[in-house]
């Protein structure tokens, strides 16, 4: 394995991960702010858990190729 896919790789796991930790973060934040009824923020909150998620979803068939790629 070359030194720049494995680099890639572990970016790649880190990526993930974070972006898990972020999407989490959000929906917290859309539950909270939602009980101050700020139901349009906590919506916008949901839609951007989800566009991460989704972000991740790409990610996650990168990482997928790449380890084919060895």
């Amino acid at each position: 394995m070359s030194e720049v896919k494995a680099k890639l790789d572990k970016y790649l796991d880190f990526w993930i991960e974070h972006n898990k930790e972020h999407a989490n973060e959000f929906l917290k934040w859309s539950q909270k702010i939602e009980e101050e009824n700020l139901v349009e923020v906590s919506e916008y909150l949901k839609k951007a858990a989800e566009q991460i998620t989704q972000s991740s979803q790409y990610l996650i068939k990168a990482k997928e190729k790449l380890k084919g790629s060895f």
